[in-house]
Parts: C-alpha cells; sequence; structure tokens
C-alpha cells in the first residue's frame, strides 16, 4: 500500500519526544534519508561519500500529495550526527526484530526508532519513557539479548509455558556469567515494550512471564531467579 508522506511525517513532528529532540516536518522532508522503493527520492540530497550522511538537505518543498510505499517503515533517528533514516521492513515482525537488532533501541547511539505500520504512528509513550530513563548502556549484552529474541520469536499456540521455561533458563545461564538483576530486568523490560508497542500481544504476555521470574513477582520462591 501507499501512504501519504506528509501526513506520515506530521504524525512524527507531533510526538512528545519529551527531553529527546523533537522533529519538523520540513526538517523531516529535507534530511530523511530513504531507502528500498523509495530512495529515489535521496537524489536531491548532497550526501557525503564516506558516511552515507546527508551534507546539504533538500531545497525543494514537500509535495503534499506525495506518497511513499510500505506497510512497515522505521524511522531511525541518531542525533549526534545527525541523521534520520526512513526505511521499509516487509513484516511487523521484521519490525520488531530490526527495533531490538544491534542498532535498535538498545543502542546508546540511537536516540529514537519510530515505527510506522500502515500509514500510522502507535502510542510511542512506554518507548520513550524507556529510552529517557535506562540509565545502563545493555547492548554489551547482545548475545542475551538475541538468545531471548530467539525463544520469544519462536512462540506459537502450543509452546507458551515450554517457552518460558527456555527464557528462564537462558536468564539464569547469564545470571551464572555475572548479570546482575538490575540489567537482567531492563533488557527483558525493553523487549517488552517493542512487543507492546506493536501489539504483540502473545508475545507481550511471555515477555511478562519471564519479567516475574526475574523480579520474584510469583508466590513460588522456587521459581525466583535472583533470591
Amino acid at each position: 500500500m501507499k501512504y501519504n508522506l506528509l501526513s506520515i511525517f506530521k504524525d512524527i513532528a507531533q510526538i512528545d519526544l519529551g527531553e529527546l529532540s523533537p522533529f519538523g516536518v520540513d526538517e523531516l522532508w529535507e534530511w530523511t534519508l530513504f531507502n528500498r522503493k523509495s530512495s529515489y527520492l535521496n537524489e536531491t540530497l548532497n550526501i557525503h561519500e564516506w558516511s552515507g550522511v546527508p551534507v546539504e538537505g533538500r531545497s525543494t518543498p514537500l509535495d503534499q500529495n506525495m506518497e511513499i510505499e510500505g506497510d512497515y517503515l522505521l524511522l531511525d533517528y541518531i542525533g549526534h550526527q545527525p541523521s534520520i533514516n526512513l526505511r521499509h521492513l516487509d513484516t511487523l515482525m521484521e519490525l520488531a526484530i530490526e527495533m531490538l537488532a544491534p542498532g535498535g533501541i538498545f543502542n546508546v547511539f540511537t536516540t529514537i526508532q519510530i515505527p510506522v505500520i500502515k500509514g500510522r504512528i502507535p502510542d510511542m509513550r512506554a518507548l520513550i519513557m524507556y529510552k529517557e530513563t535506562d540509565p545502563d548502556t545493555i547492548e554489551s549484552e547482545r548475545f542475551f539479548i538475541d538468545e531471548l529474541q530467539t525463544i520469544f520469536t519462536g512462540l506459537n499456540q502450543s509452546n507458551f509455558n515450554s517457552l518460558v521455561s527456555k527464557a528462564r533458563e537462558c536468564v539464569i545461564k547469564y545470571k551464572e556469567n555475572g548479570l546482575e538483576k538490575d540489567k537482567a530486568y531492563n533488557i527483558v523490560h525493553g523487549i517488552k515494550i517493542v512487543y507492546q508497542t506493536l501489539d504483540f500481544n502473545d508475545i507481550e504476555d511471555l515477555v511478562d512471564e519471564v519479567l516475574d521470574h526475574i523480579s520474584g513477582y510469583i508466590g513460588n520462591k522456587e521459581l525466583w531467579i535472583y533470591k
């Protein structure tokens, strides 16, 4: 499907990013890099040869009727460069995986990621709060994140309980290698927020179970991972 680009930019510009850098529609159009079927729009940018970052923005105004193709888009904003990328993903699950990949929400250099689902922006409040308040640089636990992701994305209608056990065993393994309770909780909580933002309710429930085992928010103390 195709969606009106001006409408998408307006919705992004209206998001309350709190302490994170705000966007304006004009800035988004002037500096955004596009990929795949929309990459022809980059011809109006002056892009630095080695870094791939625009050094001179578009000078022509945005056509109010311009459309962009893609049901699943992800806007990446890296404030220190700065750079803005609007990328096309094929499925909603690919969007979730991309947000939890090395360049995603856990990356200290990624200021914010904004998913665009069928032309609309989901509720961003939990994700913005997480990026603002998480005190740890947890990308160093990439193997832990990836292992949990493999477990969570394997959910189907019959394996919920077995995946809770696998995820619990995964946390225990990394705990024995020195992963502290607060960092484990922050990582799993960040994963939960991505699936919550994208309305993967079943996976969110699975991740919540793992959070309960980490925090001790269950009656059976034998299942507590951290005593």
